[in-house]
């Protein structure tokens, strides 16, 4: 599993923008850059970038391109939410999954944060929790966590420049491998923790404990080298790339260009706020293992670590629906233009997205609070009911 998150982005450093050398149609312009300690502009006309007539997205936007982004052109077809074009069939079948499951898996946390939970004294209304969780945790969570990190490699490895004449590229592969890897082991280590782990004899306490706690230090690790340096050095001006030359770091408008870099700082200005709360869930995740891999639940109620990850889920879910949903609805979607909003006025309607986050804030910060300071277990302590019987030695 880390294997995939590594070659995705060690291909990227070593090949730059995934053309795999293939030359470029028009010659490559100078590097222009200089770096640029101002904040970056999110009140920016993003279908309009520069005056160049670039959008954010990095195309030259046309009605053809508004045919593609829409569906409407057979012989481009394009991903269900990223309108990302997708040429190749393998790709596009393991997208559309992946999409169809983000989708259920946010309609499964709405529903259950909502309705009734597992702990209610009705038992038809607790099994209805139970069993409508399952219909994620069993028929998809395994291999849709998986399949995320596979597609993060097609996303930064598979697409050529001429992709760009026929659609949108919304983040860039650096944001794709500074943020998306890590977000990927996330989502995987939630995935089995939140559902599996302590509660299947598929999952049992050792080894899995011990292997999810080291993949939350690798996410943690390559966000703080990697992701850190790429969407840092771009926000104050710089490329984020390794050095690599300009022909294999930007492009727009199926051409190198740095006419819409400043898209992708303020790209970089957003995920790097994320990516860096990310890596503290993934902290959390981290020390919640270390005391799992030791004890079972003995001292983490289930229940306690059960809810912990599904706020995790719901934050990591909504963040990117609600980000491509809000931000770009001209681009990607095809809508009229007026729906272009900065990003000043777009990102209060993403963060909306992750109200389960923002209604259990202070459950959140009290479970969080009790972890670090050691009284996790008293915190804990009236939660054991639900308990799975497939533990680790309990301590003394």
């Amino acid at each position: 599993m880390p294997t995939v998150a590594v070659l995705t982005a060690m291909g990227a450093v070593v090949s730059g923008w995934p053309s795999f050398g293939a030359k470029p149609k028009a010659a490559p312009e100078p590097a222009t850059w200089s770096w640029n300690l101002s904040p970056p502009n999110l009140m920016m006309k993003r279908n309009d970038i520069n005056g160049k007539g670039l959008t954010c997205t990095g195309i030259m936007m046309s009605e053809a391109i508004h045919r593609n982004t829409r569906g409407d052109n057979p012989d481009v077809p394009v991903g269900i939410i990223s309108r990302f074009p997708m040429l190749d069939p393998v790709e596009r079948y393991i997208s559309n999954f992946h999409v169809y499951c983000a989708v259920i898996l946010m309609i499964v946390l709405y529903v259950n944060f909502i309705g009734p939970k597992g702990n209610d004294p009705n038992p038809g209304r607790a099994a209805f929790h139970v069993w409508f969780g399952r219909i994620f945790s069993w028929l998809m969570a395994p291999h849709y966590a998986l399949v995320g990190l596979v597609l993060n490699y097609y996303a930064v490895m598979s697409p050529s420049m001429e992709d760009w004449l026929l659609g949108t590229d919304i983040t860039g592969w650096r944001a794709q491998t500074a943020y998306i890897t890590p977000f990927g082991i996330n989502i995987l280590v939630c995935t089995f923790m939140g559902f599996f782990l302590c509660r299947s004899t598929l999952v049992p306490t050792k080894p899995f404990a011990t292997t999810l706690k080291y993949l939350s230090l690798a996410s943690i690790v390559w966000w703080f080298t990697i992701g850190v340096y790429m969407q840092g050095s771009q926000i104050v001006g710089g490329m984020g790339a390794f050095g690599l030359p300009l022909e294999k770091t930007l492009d727009g408008a199926g051409k190198h260009t740095t006419d819409n870099q400043e898209w992708f700082r303020t790209v970089a200005f957003l995920t790097f706020q994320a990516g860096t709360l990310q890596a503290f869930f993934d902290y959390v995740n981290y020390k919640i293992l270390t005391e799992v891999e030791v004890s079972g639940t003995s001292v983490i109620a289930w229940k306690d670590m059960h809810k912990w990850c599904m706020l995790n889920l719901a934050f990591q879910a909504g963040f990117i629906f609600g980000f491509f949903v809000a931000v770009f609805p001209y681009c990607s979607f095809g809508f009229p233009e007026w729906t272009c909003l900065p990003l000043g006025f777009a990102a209060p309607i993403a963060i909306l997205a992750i109200w389960p986050c923002i209604v259990h804030f202070s459950w959140m910060r009290a479970f969080v609070k009790a972890l670090l300071s050691g009284n996790i277990q008293e915190f804990s302590k009236s939660n054991h009911k639900w308990d799975g019987p497939y533990q680790a030695k309990k301590k003394a």
